[in-house]
């Protein structure tokens, strides 16, 4: 998953620059987001793909910012010291199409359970 950095001043840090991830998990409802998508046929594949996910991860789904609905979550940490989190799992009814984010190689808790080589 790419995260979505804004960059704000910061007039008492000497370097002048602070990051902030623009995309977080929000007290959203999930159900009124999928409701809220226009295309019938694109808010039936948006539920089925949250169900699909929802029974891959064994995770409920989150809304992450306004528009990406997530399952699981996990923590990450940049050499250059950035640090923030984000849904191992997710997608997001987009303009032309719907876009489906993964982390590849991380096991959340969800994705740990159905793995045989663990």
């Amino acid at each position: 998953m790419i995260s979505v950095w804004s960059r704000h001043h910061n007039a008492g840090a000497l370097e002048g620059v602070m990051y902030e991830a623009k995309t977080r998990p929000t007290e959203s409802s999930v159900a009124g987001y999928l409701a809220a998508i226009e295309d019938e046929s694109r808010r039936k594949d948006c539920r089925e793909l949250a169900g699909l996910m929802g029974r891959v991860t064994g995770c409920k789904p989150k809304m992450w910012g306004t528009s990406i609905v997530g399952f699981d979550q996990y923590h990450y940490r940049y050499a250059s010291g950035h640090e923030g989190d984000s849904c191992i799992v997710g997608f997001s009814s987009r303009k032309g199409d719907i876009g489906v984010y993964m982390v590849a190689g991380h096991g959340g808790a969800g994705i740990r359970a159905l793995r045989t080589d663990a």
